[in-house]
């Protein structure tokens, strides 16, 4: 380490030499130039750890001085760095007495050494004026920008010997040379790769201006490995008590925590993830060799288990193509083809599905235009723009302005914690009052709420339109000007298009999937729920079975935002990204298809009666408790930290530790008592029945008002697959306790 500073010394003082052009003769520094002492192999051996010792214990250290207790242990001072160097004196060697080893002529070369396989040759030519203009020469020149030498002007063709040699090359005139500090500010890293256990380390040298994915390229070249396979790794720096991961987008050079210029840096190259059979086996295997010896008390999970990763679908080769190309863009299709035609066949094939692919496919009078506008078409509709941008408006400043206690959402990998205001469920209730004003002044005027239903193909393509716009500029946002470190962004646009780039976006402070998801995507919900009810009112007086349905809706909707606080720590807002996924969804498929069973009653009234309309609410109504007391059970636990009773008895509770990649440790209190000793995703079963109870008042004539209800079986299913998956990979062989 020290050689590798020393070189880069000299290289910073020759180059600040050439800035000069008159400079005096110093022959103090001639004397002290001429008589430095040149050292064998040998003698480089010994010194080196008498400047750098090997670690030894004391018993060592008292043998050591005993053996070796020649004077020439200590180092000896050296006279003073003259204020004023000429450089032009030293056209040729002086000192008789040293002849036979010239300083320059010979070769500097490392012995190998204890920690790393590098070795370094150093050969100049005798001339010092010689030597100033080799290096001019070679600063002019493009070299590469990284080394395992602390000399930029290391050669290429070297390195298939062994070791690196820097042999200058002289030019005609030092004239040309220049000096720029910062172009030349570098360091050298020592490097380990996790899995080259044959390798202890290699040292790489950093430059001022290069990313992490750039210095991951050199760093897997210099291990013989695939340059180009450097996404599937990460560097991380090695520090006294926690590792700092350096993302891809990242300056190292400045980027390195370091207390001093002279500090050793240390840093880890591993790969991100391994897959999930690989942390299956491993983790199982850990388990069982823990179980045998006797050391499973309290299970954790530390940085040889797993490493904890949200983005655990990993997909490779030809299922990579279909999965992150050809099924983000059959979504991205098909997911607005199909809100449209849930709205055609309600408005033009009187519910029925048969009718609608009847009409689809063989009446000759429909033209491709026709079909275009009524499925595909981005169509702009002004007023329900207006409606749209004025609601995001007003959604936007009422989180700014509405007064809530702060908390935070779940650590991410990165250490990252976000922070939010709960004031959701004023914002709810603000909302409901503030447009039952509106609907009694525009009915004071003729005008309804239900002119959205009168025009609500309209309405649909134009939020369609806008919610693609969005998903475009967020995803522009998390690539060039993210908010977080966690943020993933790939060569793969279709991919980040749909899945996204940003796990946290935010723009002006305001989280964008808190206005998107809660503050517009489910207060449009529960309004459109109500303009769907009312409509209903308009065209067929009292119906208990748009009334049953719009109560169901509201009720639960007013449950979540007085939850909403726990809404932001699920696999929503924790796990997907801002993209098509979440955002268009939220924006488009809540309006289009969650309120199908209020929308499909208005063309579709039926009566319930007294008894059943009893019946249904009360069940709802229950579904509802049920599902806020699981939700409630887990809050509870995690904010009294396991002490407290569930059902009148002491929560069971598993502490989960695992590793973020930063390096620190972090704990998860899994609840294994109350409705959680029933079923991991108990919540998921009050929430189904619930979406089967409001779309019961539609009868059972059609099947599309239950699309809904179907739809979020196979949603809720999938994700409790992604969930366990997350959590295996997260807690490792505690969540096989769980």
């Amino acid at each position: 380490r020290k050689q590798f500073e020393i070189l880069a010394k000299i290289k910073l003082f020759q180059s600040a030499a050439n800035a000069y052009t008159t400079l005096q003769p110093l022959p103090d520094f001639k004397h002290w130039f001429d008589n430095i002492q040149i050292f064998t192999d040998a003698e480089s051996w010994d010194l080196s750890y008498r400047i750098e010792p090997k670690p030894m214990d004391n018993t060592d250290k008292k043998q050591k001085l005993q053996d070796d207790p020649s004077p020439n242990s200590r180092a000896r001072p050296l006279k003073a760095f003259p204020s004023e160097v000429s450089l032009d004196v030293f056209m040729t060697r002086n000192n008789p007495a040293r002849e036979s080893k010239p300083v320059f002529g010979g070769s500097l070369r490392s012995s190998p050494s204890l920690n790393s396989y590098d070795k370094i040759s150093l050969t100049s030519n005798h001339s010092f004026p010689h030597r100033q203009q080799s290096i001019c020469s070679l600063t002019n020149k493009k070299t590469h920008s990284r080394s395992s030498s602390a000399s930029s002007f290391l050669t290429k063709d070297s390195l298939s010997q062994g070791y690196i040699s820097a042999q200058a090359s002289p030019v005609n005139s030092p004239a040309n040379c220049t000096f720029n500090p910062v172009e030349n500010d570098t360091l050298i890293a020592k490097v380990r790769l996790i899995g080259r256990d044959n390798l202890l380390y290699k040292k790489v040298r950093i430059g001022n201006n290069e990313r992490a994915s750039n210095v991951l390229k050199t760093i897997l070249d210099k291990f013989c490995i695939d340059p180009t396979t450097h996404e599937d790794y990460c560097i991380e720096q090695q520090l006294p008590t926690r590792r700092l991961l350096l993302l891809d987008h990242y300056n190292v050079f400045y980027a390195l925590v370091r207390q001093s210029d002279d500090e050793q840096v240390e840093l880890i190259v591993r790969k991100k993830f391994l897959s999930s059979v690989d942390m299956s086996k491993h983790g199982e295997e850990k388990h069982k060799r823990k179980f045998q010896s006797g050391k499973i008390g309290d299970l954790t999970v530390n940085s040889n288990d797993s490493t904890h990763q949200l983005s655990i679908h990993i997909r490779h080769g030809h299922n990579k193509f279909w999965s992150e190309s050809i099924l983000p863009l059959t979504l991205c299709v098909a997911c607005p083809f199909l809100v449209r035609s849930i709205v055609f066949i309600c408005d033009h094939s009187h519910g029925s599905i048969m009718e609608f692919f009847s009409h689809i496919l063989f009446d000759q009078t429909m033209t491709l235009k026709q079909v275009l506008v009524n499925f595909f078409y981005f169509q702009w509709h002004w007023p329900s723009a207006l409606i749209i941008i004025s609601f995001l408006i007003y959604a936007v400043i009422m989180t700014m302005l509405i007064p809530g206690d702060e908390y935070s959402g779940p650590i991410t990998d990165t250490g990252h914690v976000p922070v939010y205001h709960n004031n959701g469920f004023t914002y709810y209730v603000i909302s409901l009052i503030l447009f039952a004003l509106l609907t009694a002044l525009l009915k004071f005027n003729n005008i309804s709420p239900t002119y959205i239903y009168d025009h609500w193909e309209e309405f649909l393509s134009t939020v369609n339109t806008f919610a693609f716009l969005l998903c475009f500029l967020v995803i522009l946002k998390g690539k060039y000007m993210p908010s977080t470190n966690d943020h993933r962004s790939s060569s793969n646009w279709l991919t980040d298009f749909y899945r996204g780039v940003e796990l946290y976006p935010r723009i002006f402070n305001i989280d964008i999937k808190l206005i998107t998801n809660c503050r517009y995507g489910m207060l449009s919900w529960a309004l459109l729920s109500i303009i769907f009810c009312m409509k209903t009112f308009e065209l067929h007086g009292y119906t208990d079975s748009a009334l049953v349905s719009c109560l169901l809706t509201l009720v639960y909707l007013t449950k979540f935002f007085w939850w909403e606080s726990g809404y932001m720590k699920t696999m929503d807002i924790i796990v997907d990204r801002a993209g098509f996924y979440l955002c268009w969804g939220c924006l488009v498929w809540v309006s289009g298809i969650y309120t199908l069973p209020s929308y499909f009653l208005v063309t579709h009234p039926n009566k319930l009666g007294l008894s059943s309309t009893i019946a249904v609410l009360a069940l709802g109504f229950l579904s509802i408790y049920i599902n806020y007391d699981c939700d409630r059970q887990k809050i509870d636990v995690r904010t009294s930290n396991g002490q407290c009773d569930v059902w009148g008895k002491q929560a069971t509770v598993i502490r989960a530790k695992y590793l973020l990649l930063n390096g620190k440790e972090s704990e998860s209190i899994l609840l294994a008592s109350g409705y959680w000793a029933l079923s991991r995703h108990f919540h998921y079963v009050p929430e189904l029945a619930l979406a089967f109870l409001w779309s019961y008042p539609c009868g059972f004539h059609y099947i599309l008002p239950y699309f809904y209800f179907i739809f979020l079986c196979v949603l809720l299913i999938h994700r409790a697959h992604r969930d366990d998956q997350k959590c295996r990979l997260k807690y490792g062989a505690v969540w096989d306790k769980y």
